[in-house]
């Protein structure tokens, strides 16, 4: 957005000068330019807005929504058994806690599906102590001892911002484990922040 927002800029200051030097017909061509790169603005915020909330979940409830990522990968991995229990009362859970539990289960599920070579994925979401519990475990083989990716670093700091915990490792013989205890509600963050 930043060259957009230059451009617009200068065809502004530009349709001023030409406002000022009497040639409108020539500052409404600037004025064309400005609407022009406000709408293209516009677009790219609302795309950025659709992946920063997810609308699926919006729409649908952190249940339905998981069901949609799980048939997404099963679709294209038909070779992987995907097994989840759902939690399907979403009452007094808020906003920030179901796109937490979401975003967790969809960069696991990603994660599982590109790098460990699973039979099987299981994931929960459930309730348990007065607060959610998100838990995706897969069977892949164990991997070589690598540096966290931006995946996990960024599911961490999800967690850690709707004020959870995260755990995530191999699992004693085979698989990796990603379990996330939220709280079950977080107040929304100021959005013009």
């Amino acid at each position: 957005m930043g060259p957009q927002l230059f451009a617009a800029n200068v065809d502004a200051a530009m349709a001023a000068n030409l406002i000022a030097a009497g040639r409108s017909d020539a500052a409404l061509a600037q004025v064309g330019s400005i609407q022009a790169a406000i709408a293209h603005m516009q677009r790219l915020v609302r795309d950025l807005l659709g992946r920063l909330r997810p609308t699926r979940l919006v729409e649908l409830g952190l249940a339905a929504a998981v069901r949609d990522l799980i048939e997404f990968w099963r679709a294209r991995r038909p070779d992987v058994e995907f097994a989840a229990e759902l939690l399907e009362d979403e009452d007094g859970l808020s906003g920030p806690v179901q796109e937490a539990a979401y975003r967790l289960v969809q960069e696991s599920l990603s994660n599982a599906v590109r790098h460990a070579a699973p039979s099987r994925i299981s994931l929960s979401v459930a309730r348990a102590a007065g607060e959610l519990r998100v838990e995706v475990l897969n069977d892949g083989p164990p991997a070589p001892a690598a540096q966290p990716g931006f995946g996990l670093t960024g599911m961490a700091e999800r967690v850690a911002a709707a004020g959870g915990a995260l755990e995530a490792g191999p699992v004693e013989g085979s698989g990796w484990r990603v379990t996330a205890r939220l709280p079950l509600t977080v107040e929304a963050q100021d959005e013009a922040a």
